[in-house]
């Protein structure tokens, strides 16, 4: 019983960070879509003023 009581909490705790790591990767990938967007504005911003000033 001590065994599976170890393995318990060894599964509950990789669970645990996992779950957190997964959060992490979450809000990762949200900054790097408004990073994205950022830049594509950006660069459209610039394409239009070369254009007016073309």
């Amino acid at each position: 019983m001590n065994e599976f009581s170890q393995l318990l909490k060894i599964t509950q705790d990789l669970m645990a960070t996992v779950e957190t790591q997964q959060l992490q990767i979450n809000g990762m990938q949200e900054q790097i879509a408004a990073l994205s967007e950022a830049i594509q504005d950006q660069l459209s911003e610039k394409n239009l003023k070369d254009q007016e000033a073309a």
